[in-house]
Parts: structure tokens; C-alpha cells; sequence
């Protein structure tokens, strides 16, 4: 089983609601929450479409957050809207990365998968 979340909010809520029940953050299994960047290729364009994917295993069942943050120039780093995707990006990640961190649970890098 998965239980899927588009916003950073709403999964923070969750996860965050786990770790505050009696288990603790020992309702995540193994304690770590994987956290990383995706970036999907249009095959027709020169985009990126970015979104912030994290995810975590409590008692058995995976919990993933997969939020679409914007496109990105593909080989353009200095690209103005794509600089702005990135930082919005940026910020995400970071939020969950401290929350993740308050809830004494450790950040990887990468993603589960069933």
C-alpha cells in the first residue's frame, strides 16, 4: 500500500502526526526519510519539469510526497524562471529536510519504491 501527497503542507502534517504518537519517530521505519530532486525531460521541448519527492515507511506502508514545483530550461543554469523553479525547489526541500531533522529522523538522498 502508498499513500500518495501532492504538497509538502499535507505530508509534513502526516508525517508529523506519526512521529508525535506514541511509537514516535520509531513509527518510521528505520527512521530515515528520503528526500531528493526529480526531473522529467519533455521529449518535444527543451524542459524540465521539477518536483520535490520525499518519502518515508511507516509500519510497512509507504508515505510519498511527489510536488510539481515548475519547468526548468534544460542546459540553461543561468535562465531567469528556471533560477526562480530551483530556488522555490530549494526552499521545499529545505523545509522538509528541518522538519524531517526535528523529528529525529535521518535524511537520504533517493526514493522507496515498492
Amino acid at each position: 500500500m502508498k499513500v500518495k501527497f501532492s504538497t509538502a503542507d499535507e505530508f509534513l502534517a502526516e508525517l508529523t502526526k506519526e512521529c508525535s504518537n506514541s511509537s514516535g519517530p520509531y513509527a518510521v521505519d528505520d527512521q530515515i526519510l528520503r528526500l531528493t530532486y526529480s526531473y522529467r525531460q519533455d521529449p518535444h521541448v527543451p524542459l524540465s519539469y521539477l518536483s520535490v519527492v520525499a518519502s518515508v515507511v511507516i509500519r510497512g506502508k509507504i508515505v510519498e510526497l511527489h510536488q510539481y514545483v515548475g519547468e526548468v530550461m534544460t542546459g540553461a543554469s543561468s535562465h531567469e524562471g528556471s533560477l526562480r523553479v530551483k530556488g522555490q525547489a530549494a526552499i521545499i526541500l529545505a523545509k522538509i529536510d528541518a522538519t524531517a531533522r526535528e523529528l529525529q529522523l535521518d535524511v537520504r538522498a533517493g526514493v522507496f519504491e515498492p
